[in-house]
């Protein structure tokens, strides 16, 4: 569904004491990313998706199937690992590359200027980038993309927003953290939602783009909360096309 202009959706959610496993495991996920890298991914979307399966009378998903796990659907709001870089805060300007995304990644979309794919990390299924110069870092801003199936159609993407939004709120119990959301349109015309969680030692944001029974996540984890990580997710997310 390509459209432009309208806000679809806009909310804040100050979840005092509020942080289930997902933000926290991601979190631990992320100081130990080169042990975990492989197996670490977004339980919050593929969680949501087995909840909605077994409760499907509270979501009304038409004739849209069940949800199918996917690369994608394992990436919570924590990195559980590198996929940014250490942004000073900078700009991050697009690069002339158009990159080409896997064979489970069906789409491509532009790397930010300054940043390179973390070969260690990365997988046919989810990529992560780092800024240059911050490969070997400890615990380096990150982005991370993956896309994954569902069973809702791209007419069906509030029940899809509304799924995640549930699953967060619930993984974010007992822990001092704020959620927020919004939804809006990449520039390429591709619905998109905004999650934000904000803790003390970093901000980690999840990007759902939307397609028909698949959703592509670009996931960024700002450890130095520097403006230059942001940007260059968000170059990602406004680049990246479906095939």
């Amino acid at each position: 569904m390509k459209q432009s202009g309208a806000v679809l959706l806009a909310a804040a959610f100050l979840l005092a004491g509020c942080g289930g496993r997902a933000a926290a495991a991601q979190t631990a996920s992320s100081e130990r990313m080169s042990e975990e890298h492989r197996e670490s991914g977004s339980q919050a979307a593929q969680e949501q998706g087995k909840a909605d399966t077994e409760k499907t009378e509270r979501v009304k998903t038409g004739d849209a199937g069940e949800p199918e796990a996917s690369a994608a659907a394992k990436s919570t709001f924590a990195a559980e690992e590198p996929e940014t870089l250490a942004s000073s805060g900078g700009a991050a300007g697009a690069s002339e590359e158009k990159e080409e995304a896997g064979s489970a990644l069906p789409g491509s979309y532009t790397t930010p200027e300054g940043w390179v794919k973390a070969e260690q990390y990365s997988t046919d299924e989810k990529i992560f980038y780092v800024e240059k110069g911050h490969e070997n870092d400890r615990l380096p801003d990150n982005i991370s993309i993956n896309v994954g199936n569902n069973r809702y159609s791209e007419e069906d993407h509030m029940a899809f927003r509304d799924a995640i939004v549930r699953q967060l709120i619930m993984q974010l119990k007992d822990q001092d953290a704020q959620l927020n959301a919004n939804g809006s349109f990449t520039e390429q015309g591709y619905v998109v939602y905004t999650f934000m969680i904000e803790k003390s030692d970093a901000v980690m944001t999840q990007y759902y783009i939307v397609g028909d029974h698949r959703y592509c996540m670009v996931y960024l984890s700002n450890y130095s909360r520097s403006e230059g990580p942001e940007q260059a997710a968000r170059t990602m997310v406004d680049s990246f096309v479906w095939d």
